[in-house]
């Protein structure tokens, strides 16, 4: 670290010289950061409970597709691999998770050498992906989220070479890491465009004129072609999905929140480094090649904005414009201890926020450690909140609600077990009772949630007894002539909406659910 503080590289001046050979090693400092990141994300990986969307992924796994209602396949992929490595163990389940932040810290310092950056600027740039809220939360639990920051940081490192060099090679690496991130999120489309408009606007756009380009773009469609396919023969449910979502669901920001939110969410004292890593590639002279980076991140920001995504949509390409700031601030903050401050203050600042996304307090001890610092929980939707964060009451709840559903199913007659069908008003519901139920030998749920949904109906006679969570009683009455409620589940910490959900055995129904099943649906 010492080295690093004290790089002769801050000698150069950026965007001017030459930048750093992609053979120059890498900081050793930014791979130990990215072991020991690593290393708390296992700490700290069971420290709660499994999380909704994992439980959703996992189910997704089990019925592995070329897509999905809300998401394209790969996270699907990744949950089948997990689950069936590491089996019920959330750690095991993280590992992926944790791997990905580990190699967006690498990425993040192999920005900053590629952009011209010494070992400071590495360190830099990798100490700020470690002290991101945004990225702790993010690598934490496995979602399709966690692999953004990978395929974009890897496609914006190969842009970067393409740019630099014209190697055809580094363009179809950026068509790879383009169409893997398209597998991950559809969002990666935004990241797309705002690269075509960097290059576009900026003097870049003469690599337009060489064939790499179109060759990365002819890669990334063909990766993503089998999703495509997939949205065309369902009828396009993602288009369906985020309509009901952006209407219904999701919480939109004005431009001041929404630049307010990356603030927060990134660390409010890493701004000066992505910040001053967006006005250096921006204010670059015109020949410099990488101004096209700068105005790919204004770009997404716009499209981001205007589409109302979530503020999180941003993160992915914040490893780049950090690697950028590192290299700003190397080239003029000269003294060790200035150097020294900064490459401190970044870390311990993250340490005092990591408790908003890591697991790192108990849950009672939570709501006063936010309340010291001034911070209530938001929700990430128009939800009402409890004691704790979304993102941490997602965590709480499903294994004892699992349960009651099994006590209600065993307690059953024995020909009744051998028709009963269980039902999750939501996906969050019918995931935790696939992934608890080969406990207790349940049979596999349903639901009308997003991809449960194109599940379809229960199999054969099934579904001549319900057990239920969630729905509204006079909802089941019109189908079925006895509604009995058994239980209800009970779990403080879990979001509201979650907590005291009625779980009904339900007999003699009036109709078969294979009629019934049109009206369940539900994409949001």
């Amino acid at each position: 670290m010492t080295d690093a503080l004290s790089s002769s590289s801050s000698d150069r001046t950026p965007g001017l010289d030459p930048p750093a050979s992609d053979a120059t090693p890498l900081a050793p400092a930014v791979l130990a950061l990215a072991i020991g990141l690593f290393g708390v994300h296992m700490v700290y990986a069971a420290r709660y409970g499994i999380f909704r969307d994992e439980l959703y992924y996992v189910a997704c796994g089990d019925h592995l597709s070329f897509g999905y209602v809300d998401h394209p396949p790969l996270v699907a992929v990744m949950a089948r691999a997990a689950h069936a490595v590491f089996g019920e163990s959330v750690r095991g389940l993280r590992v992926i998770p944790a791997l990905c932040a580990a190699a967006t810290v690498i990425l993040a310092g192999a920005s900053a050498r590629a952009l011209g950056g010494g070992r400071y600027a590495q360190v830099l740039a990798a100490l700020a992906v470690v002290a991101a809220p945004e990225f702790l939360g993010t690598f934490h639990v496995l979602s399709m989220n966690c692999a953004l920051p990978v395929a974009w940081g890897a496609a914006a490192l190969f842009a970067i070479r393409a740019v630099r060099a014209g190697d055809a090679r580094a363009w179809a690496a950026f068509g790879v890491a383009c169409g893997v991130g398209l597998e991950a999120k559809h969002s990666t489309l935004f990241f797309g465009a705002a690269i075509a408009a960097g290059l576009v606007v900026t003097p870049a756009r003469r690599v337009l004129a060489t064939r790499g380009p179109w060759i990365a773009i002819a890669i990334a469609a063909l990766l993503f072609a089998p999703n495509l396919v997939w949205e065309q023969i369902h009828g396009w449910p993602t288009l369906e999905f985020m309509a009901n979502a952006q209407a219904k669901k999701m919480v939109a920001l004005g431009p001041l929140a929404f630049a307010r939110a990356q603030v927060e969410n990134m660390n409010p004292l890493t701004f000066p480094i992505w910040a001053g890593g967006v006005a250096w590639l921006l204010a670059a002279r015109a020949a410099h090649p990488f101004r096209f980076l700068g105005v790919a991140f204004v770009a997404l920001f716009v499209i981001v904005l205007l589409g109302h995504g979530k503020p999180y949509y941003m993160a992915p390409i914040f490893p780049v414009v950090y690697g950028a700031g590192g290299v700003a601030i190397e080239a003029r903050v000269r003294r060790f201890v200035s150097r020294a401050a900064i490459a401190a203050i970044v870390p311990a600042t993250g340490a005092l926020l990591a408790p908003f996304a890591l697991p790192v307090l108990e849950p009672a001890t939570f709501p006063g450690y936010a309340a010291a610092l001034g911070a209530k929980p938001s929700p990430d939707e128009k939800h009402k909140m409890g004691p704790l964060p979304q993102f941490f009451a997602d965590q709480f709840g499903w294994e004892a609600m699992a349960r009651k559903v099994a006590d209600a199913y065993l307690h059953l007659p024995p020909e009744e077990q051998r028709v009963a069908a269980l039902y999750g008003e939501n996906y969050g519901e019918a995931s935790a009772i696939a992934f608890f139920g080969p406990r207790w030998g349940l049979p596999y749920p349903v639901s009308g949630h997003n991809a449960y949904f194109t599940w379809g109906p229960p199999e054969g006679t099934r579904g001549a007894v319900l057990i239920a969570v969630g729905p509204d009683e006079d909802d089941l009455r019109e189908t079925y002539e006895e509604v009995e409620k058994v239980g209800e589940t009970d779990e403080p910490y879990a979001m509201p909406f979650e907590n005291h959900q009625p779980i009904f055995v339900c007999r003699r129904p009036k109709r078969p659910l294979l009629d019934v099943w049109p009206s369940v649906k539900l994409y949001i």
